[in-house]
């Protein structure tokens, strides 16, 4: 059957033959194939073909170079796991003379214990990995209310007053806090009383009775509690930078609590569902004992009391990187992986890469950059600059928020403060770790503004980041600051000195959850530079990421936003594009001399170099005076408790004249002002290697006190002595060389500190303000220093009168 004429035949002559009787666009198809529009087609799907092979090539080295940094991530945050709990002992200090032991008991809860038979109060903590970010959105502040029901009774000692009644009877006292993600329990006792103490405070964790009949007290104890702070402008600061997170995020929340959040109908079932949730010791609790009993008879008491506290779901009985201990069996320590102590190293490496590829969380894309302007309660005037960046907490070993604290809050010549403080811009910086946890690290800068320095906020924020900017093109001088920095750890490390006891098992206790036990004493052993970690941090400290904070009590500018928790008002703007592009660039300026603003700190002076103990030979129990028969009175005492190369020296310089009323007595408190002020500079760096100095007026005169090396000692004395005199070689010319505005500074700075003193809570007043007035004669009130020095009441007091008067 022969095709239709119209249906395709694959055997046609015409099925093979060139298609040249087609036209393209009225043209021959040959003459198409030769044509510069043909050409021109060509080319274009060259070029195309090689975009998209180019395009395929740079998004394969990026995902190569993802998951290689993904791997240096995972090094970095996972400790060896060949590295076992049972060849694991704490580093201690030379200088310790405790000994300790870590131990898992049978339920999976991880113990370390310390001995010291010299220990006047013996102390226990436990620290619950749980906190304000686990709080039910419904319930705010479930977590602290908890803490606060937890002390009210066991089924083993139902009476709600038993465990403080015992702790207070017994010499001891009691405490507890709850932060974001920890909630911390912690006491001291006598010695003797230690068992007892444990017995009790053991069933926080084992049977709790968590009664109903106290939950309405607890809840008011709650509430007034979170009442206490509404005036507090830390508090107020602390919920309104929370409120800058995105909603629903961790950090966003209200952690206190009060009636409004905690009083609903089933909160009792909440209680005990939170409870029974978190309170296990599978992967949340870390407990510390620290008494004067022998390593054996603390691990004795550990495994009776605490063997009893719910092991939990997640807790791994075989296999993997855990390990069950029988209670009997507990003297040989469990083996378990580094990282078993720790949160979860795989979620936590995905976090860091999550921030590494710049996605911010928890403050949210689109939610960094602002400027904030908040009105305080105090009279107080300040810059609080906020850089969220990566999750920090368990690479310690690395040091970066030290690191960075170091580089930029340490006062020096040349430093930030330094360039701020020569402008008038400012009477003070500080810089620290304002919260750690594992989604986050908030690294914070506060800056003490003059008025000046409250005109000219843009300017003090530019050098700022003219620093920071420093920082990232100077890697060389980052890791030799680094180096700086670890010989002081080292030094601090060598000589360490005892904690309080509760400071000690409070602090070890929060710090085992992201610490492994070798470096649970500050051992600086295993701490190793981290330039790529410095260099992803400091890519997120930058005008990108951050929320500057402007603190002032009456602020020039319409506030119409209120935080509905403090009744805080406050404005929030996004960041101008331009000011962000002017500090992203911005670059130390050059003094006259040529040289740059802005630089490194210099090497330690104060670093000592020798560590031989003093042979001053005293066999006295008390101290003895040297010059009995001088106008000088010099007494010497020899320490009993340490045989290190340390020494302290305290000198009261008594006068007839100061203070006979409260003119001279508010003369020399500014007197110390200007004093420590100079100092702040000069003698900051002797703070750095465990050196301390303090300089302040007395009832009749001043008192100078030192302390820190032998070695070193006398150079800080050469330091303070000089500024407090103005000069050297006998002749005095105290405060010459100060010029009036920095008078003028800490002239405003004092009145305001004591205008703001006296709104001080009715505890803080009771022991530190009336407690001088019933004690000190003659005393003068705040009221009366401040009149003293109020330019509103006769003129403004200048430099020539306070060297006269000195």
């Amino acid at each position: 059957m022969e095709p239709a004429e119209d249906e395709f035949n694959p055997n046609a002559e015409e099925a093979n033959a060139p298609l040249y009787d087609m036209e393209h666009d009225g043209a021959p198809v040959e003459e198409f194939r030769t044509s510069p529009a043909r050409r021109r087609a060509l080319t274009r799907r060259m070029w195309l073909m090689t975009g998209m092979l180019l395009l395929a090539l740079v998004l394969l080295a990026v995902v190569y170079s993802a998951v290689r940094h993904a791997k240096d991530i995972m090094d970095r945050v996972q400790p060896d796991s060949s590295e076992r709990w049972w060849a694991q002992t704490v580093r201690k200090s030379p200088n310790d003379p405790r000994n300790y032991r870590f131990v898992r008991l049978a339920n999976g809860l991880p113990v370390l214990l310390s001995s010291d038979p010299t220990v006047d109060r013996a102390s226990a903590a436990m620290d619950v990995g749980v906190g304000s970010d686990s709080d039910p959105p419904e319930v705010p502040g479930l977590a602290h209310f908890l803490e606060h029901m937890l002390f009210m009774g066991s089924e083993k000692f139902p009476s709600e007053d038993e465990y403080f009644e015992f702790i207070s009877g017994h010499g001891g006292g009691s405490n507890a806090y709850t932060d974001d993600q920890h909630t911390n329990f912690y006491f001291t006792v006598q010695p003797q009383d230690l068992e007892p103490a444990l017995a009790r405070f053991s069933q926080f964790f084992v049977a709790p009775l968590l009664s109903p009949d106290a939950v309405d007290r607890e809840m008011h104890a709650v509430d007034n509690e979170h009442r206490k702070n509404l005036q507090s402008d830390g508090w107020r600061v602390d919920q309104l930078i929370r409120s800058c997170a995105a909603p629903g995020s961790a950090f966003n929340h209200f952690g206190t609590g009060d009636l409004t959040t905690l009083n609903k109908p089933d909160i009792h079932k909440k209680l005990l569902a939170f409870y029974k949730a978190h309170y296990t010791t599978g992967s949340r609790m870390r407990l510390v004992i620290l008494g004067s009993q022998p390593l054996d008879t603390l691990q004795g008491w550990a495994e009776r009391h605490f063997s009893a506290v719910p092991a939990g779901s997640d807790y791994r009985e075989v296999g993997g990187a855990g390990h069950k201990t029988s209670p009997t069996a507990a003297s040989a320590p469990a083996t378990a992986a580094v990282e078993d102590l720790t949160t979860d190293s795989t979620d936590f490496a995905k976090r860091r890469l999550r921030w590494s590829l710049t996605i911010p969380p928890p403050f949210g894309a689109g939610r960094t950059s602002r400027w904030v302007t908040m009105e305080t309660v105090t009279d107080t005037r300040s810059m609080l600059f906020l850089f969220p960046v990566m999750p920090l907490e368990r690479s310690y070993r690395a040091q970066i928020p030290q690191l960075l604290c170091y580089l930029v809050g340490t006062k020096y010549p040349h430093s930030v403060y330094s360039v701020l403080k020569a402008q008038g811009l400012a009477t003070g910086l500080s810089c620290e770790a304002y919260a750690q946890t594992s989604d986050l690290t908030l690294l914070s800068i506060s800056v003490e503004l003059t008025s000046v320095g409250l005109n000219n906020t843009q300017k003090v924020a530019r050098s700022l980041f003219e620093f920071l900017n420093l920082l990232r093109e100077s890697p060389r001088q980052c890791h030799s600051a680094w180096q700086e920095l670890l010989r002081l750890e080292e030094l601090n490390f060598e000589f360490q000195e005892k904690q309080n006891p509760d400071d000690f098992t409070s602090e070890t206790a929060r710090s085992m959850h992201t610490v492994a036990v070798p470096d649970l004493r500050g051992s600086p052993e295993s701490y190793s530079y981290d330039p790529q970690l410095l260099k992803d941090v400091l890519q997120q400290m930058t005008p990108r990421y951050v929320l500057v904070f402007v603190l002032v009590k009456q602020p020039d500018i319409a506030l119409p936003l209120t935080e509905p928790i403090y009744s805080t008002h406050y404005q929030s703007v996004p960041l101008p594009v331009d000011l962000a592009l002017e500090w992203a660039i911005a670059v130390p300026s050059r003094g006259e001399d040529g040289e740059p603003t802005l630089s490194f700190p210099p090497l330690n002076q104060f670093f000592p170099s020798d560590f031989s103990v003093l042979a001053l030979q005293s066999n006295a129990s008390a101290p003895v005076q040297l010059l009995p028969d001088s106008e000088v009175k010099l007494w010497y005492g020899r320490s009993t408790s340490f045989d290190v190369p340390k020494a302290e020296l305290w000198c009261d310089l008594d006068s007839a004249v100061v203070p006979r009323n409260h003119t001279t007595a508010a003369l020399a408190d500014v007197f110390a002002l200007m004093v420590n002020d100079v100092l702040d500079e000069s003698a900051a760096q002797a703070r750095l290697v465990g050196m301390s100095y303090s300089f302040a007026p007395t009832p009749v005169g001043f008192r100078l006190g030192l302390s820190g090396y032998s070695s070193t000692l006398p150079t800080l004395l050469t330091t303070v002595v000089a500024t407090v005199t103005g000069g050297t070689e006998g002749v005095a010319r105290p405060v010459e060389g100060f010029c009036q505005d920095r008078l003028a500074a800490l002239l405003d700075q004092y009145r305001r500190d004591l205008q703001n003193a006296d709104m001080d809570s009715p505890y803080l007043n009771l022991f530190r303000y009336l407690r001088l007035q019933l004690l000190r004669t003659p005393f003068f009130t705040r009221a009366q220093r401040r009149a003293a020095v109020d330019p509103t009441t006769g003129s403004p007091l200048t430099v020539a009168q306070l060297q006269a008067f000195l």
